[in-house]
């Protein structure tokens, strides 16, 4: 008696939202869902140290392919940009007392983009071409010829940063 008695309570509940007489009922339910643009960056250099060896670099300069792998991570059209952090190359030697411009510096993305070269201040460097996620890029390190410059050891740093377009 007592299941008969629960059944009887719980079954017109249960049914609220069937029609009678094989007519349609609609029920809906509205919310958000909150997606923030996101976007991240991880940058891998199989190269740490850049070393210029001949005559023919130091007036010409030297291209390293592929010295930069970029992986970019976007839920959004993003830009990829990248900036030193001062104008001119430090010097780890007391024999690279000279200053070296940042400017000899630039990078290209691959394939078929033209080298930027690098300042203080972010300059792009290339954008989402695809709907993908996830993008991993190559880029090239060029270093203009150097023959106004005297020897030294100098370090750089180079900030690349990805931005929601």
């Amino acid at each position: 008696m007592r299941r008969f008695i629960l059944v009887t309570l719980l079954f017109p509940l249960y049914s609220s939202a069937q029609s009678f007489a094989g007519r349609q009922t609609t029920v809906s339910v509205q919310g958000t869902i909150q997606m923030p643009s996101m976007v991240s960056i991880n940058v891998i250099s199989a190269i740490q140290s850049i070393s210029i060896n001949s005559f023919e670099e130091i007036t010409s300069g030297k291209i390293y392919q592929s010295f930069f792998q970029l992986h970019v991570k976007s839920n959004k059209a993003w830009t990829v940009s990248a900036m030193t952090n001062t104008q001119h190359l430090s010097s780890i030697t007391i024999a690279g007392t000279q200053k070296i411009p940042a400017n000899i510096l630039s990078l290209k993305a691959e394939p078929g983009n033209d080298f930027v070269h690098l300042s203080n201040q972010p300059v792009a460097l290339f954008h989402n071409v695809n709907n993908q996620i996830e993008n991993t890029y190559k880029v090239d390190l060029k270093i203009d010829g150097l023959l106004n410059y005297y020897g030294g050891d100098y370090t750089y740093n180079i900030i690349f940063i990805v931005s929601a377009r």
